[in-house]
């Protein structure tokens, strides 16, 4: 998505590690609150996060993206993040401030729908 001209980088690219490693979600928030402002944007499958990470969440005033489907193909993890990237894009350069989404990725091959729905 990068060489793409996609302001996105994944969490092995931007804390140099590889696939196999792991950074905890706390480090994550705090990693783009302090790099990204109120305009780094987390897109993660982590449910639990909501809860757990919720305070730290708004205080770091970034926006989060949840994706509700827990197992997704690369390509539907393209097609997730090019169908919101616009939408979430022109909400937070209207807005000025940190924003909550949620998606959902519906049915099967070549009947596959999205959703994005404003928190």
């Amino acid at each position: 998505m990068e060489r793409l001209g996609y302001s996105i980088r994944s969490v092995q690219k931007e804390f140099n590690i590889s696939a196999s490693e792991s950074v905890s979600d706390q480090d994550i928030i705090n990693h783009i609150s302090a790099t990204y402002g109120h305009r780094g944007v987390w897109l993660t499958k982590d449910r639990s996060s909501k809860r757990e990470h919720g305070e730290l969440i708004r205080a770091s005033r970034i926006s989060v993206i949840w994706i509700k489907r827990q197992t997704l193909s690369t390509i539907q993890q393209h097609r997730i993040v090019t169908h919101c990237y616009h939408y979430t894009y022109q909400d937070l350069v209207e807005a000025n401030r940190a924003m909550r989404w949620e998606v959902n990725f519906h049915g099967q091959r070549n009947r596959e729908r999205i959703t994005l729905k404003r928190l």
